[in-house]
């Protein structure tokens, strides 16, 4: 209803929720352990779980009413996989912490219907785990691909790699430097090398140089 006078998909903190990679979900996971373990203990406040659940599940939920507020629902998609994934990754690990604490026992839960839980656990923690499996994928190979491009440039004076991204099949290649680059086939050949198959490489080159 009230206009936006910003762009806040440019906001760092927004973007950092939008491709969750394994390194989010391990987070996750060490959250939950904290969280279970607090509720567990009767020595421990109550305020830590609160902020664990707070501090993982809140902010990616924002996200995908941000994006989804801004036209974005591709961005909207990957918050959510990173709200999805704290979910599942909080309920295992308090699932872990409970069982070894014998509540499950003591509430006389039966053995089928744990392996049931288990089974609809598991098959949660692979359907979320994928797409992270990609991000994570992705955001090595545009390191890598950064680390080609900067070796690339390495006889041109003046030449830097400003950027990699990642979309589909196609790396693009944000470079600021002179007017002439080396060849591109060189690149292309040093990536080759580096990823599994030939992606497509794009270079926007921006002519100039970086002013300290």
């Amino acid at each position: 209803v009230l206009p936006n006078p910003s762009n806040v998909l440019t906001n760092s903190q927004v973007l950092g929720r939008t491709s969750p990679t394994l390194m989010d979900l391990t987070a996750a996971l060490a959250t939950g352990l904290v969280g279970a373990i607090a509720i567990a203990r009767k020595d421990v406040g109550d305020v830590l779980p609160g902020v664990a659940i707070a501090i993982s599940l809140v902010p990616p939920l924002a996200v995908v009413g941000v994006c989804l507020g801004s036209g974005s629902p591709s961005l909207a998609v990957g918050a959510f996989v990173l709200f999805a994934s704290n979910v599942v990754a909080m309920i295992i690990t308090a699932t872990g912490v409970f069982v070894a604490a014998g509540y499950a026992r003591d509430a006389g839960i039966l053995k089928t219907s744990r392996r049931r839980a288990y089974l609809v656990l598991a098959a949660l923690l692979i359907v979320v785990a994928i797409p992270m499996v990609g991000n994570s994928l992705s955001s090595l190979w545009a390191r890598q691909i950064g680390s080609a491009a900067q070796q690339w440039l390495a006889d041109t004076p003046g030449a830097e790699v400003t950027d990699v991204t990642w979309q589909g099949s196609t790396a693009t290649i944000d470079v600021l430097g002179p007017e002439t680059l080396p060849p591109l086939e060189e690149l292309e050949a040093s990536i080759d090398a580096l990823i599994p198959w030939n992606p497509d490489v794009q270079i926007v080159h921006t002519v100039g140089t970086r002013i300290a």
